[in-house]
């Protein structure tokens, strides 16, 4: 999840004196996409619509004062936030702490179960120096994973690389809590040798039969 922030001082910022509340919402939500999809404050043109919610004409007409009051610039088609990267993390910067997160996980997951020796951890420092990018490089799948929601896309459960560690996608940074233990919605996706959880998230954890969903 990335955050879009907002300035408190846009209640009485110049640029949004005499917006319509139809565009400061078309503003706002652009941000959420922006940040949702990490296009360092690109609009396409053909997201208009779906923003802010009216036909493409009414989205058109909207986007134009958003330029005329400066918040917004056109770029040939499409549209682009003004300084959304003064305020917001860049797309290469959110990669980039996500690959640091997944790799504090596979060390900490490492050290506990103390089976893979040091191959977590180099996996772990390649990823911060790579950055970016998806760190699963050797990649066997060896289980399906199973859906939180009927809406999330198919990911591999884990790889198992050349070196014989077990390897996690880049999106299992959102699997785990802080302090390392599997969330308990997550516990289907992560070997059974790696869900041991704290007293406390035990005791958070539903019914197993909650926890499975159905093909």
């Amino acid at each position: 999840m990335v955050w879009a922030r907002v300035d408190d001082s846009m209640i009485d910022h110049p640029k949004f004196l005499g917006l319509s509340l139809d565009a400061i919402g078309l503003w706002t939500k652009a941000l959420a996409y922006c940040g949702r999809h990490l296009t360092d404050g690109r609009i396409p043109r053909a997201a208009l619509p779906l923003l802010a919610a009216v036909g493409m004409h009414r989205a058109l007409a909207l986007a134009a004062k958003l330029v005329a009051s400066g918040l917004w610039e056109a770029v040939g088609a499409d549209f682009v936030v003004h300084d959304f990267t003064d305020w917001n993390p860049s797309a290469d910067e959110v990669r980039a702490r996500r690959a640091a997160t997944l790799a504090r996980v596979n060390t900490y997951r490492d050290r506990r179960s103390g089976r893979f020796g040091n191959a977590v951890t180099d996996h772990a420092r390649n990823a911060v120096t790579n950055g970016v990018g998806n760190v699963v490089t050797h990649a066997s799948v060896t289980s399906a994973p199973t859906r939180p929601d009927p809406e999330t896309p198919l990911t591999p459960l884990v790889t198992i690389s050349q070196s014989g560690a077990v390897e996690y996608p880049i999106e299992a940074a959102s699997w785990f809590h802080d302090d390392g233990c599997p969330k308990s919605e997550y516990l289907e996706r992560v070997p059974e040798d790696h869900r041991r959880q704290c007293r406390e998230h035990r005791a958070q954890r539903p019914p197993e039969s909650a926890l499975r969903v159905p093909a």
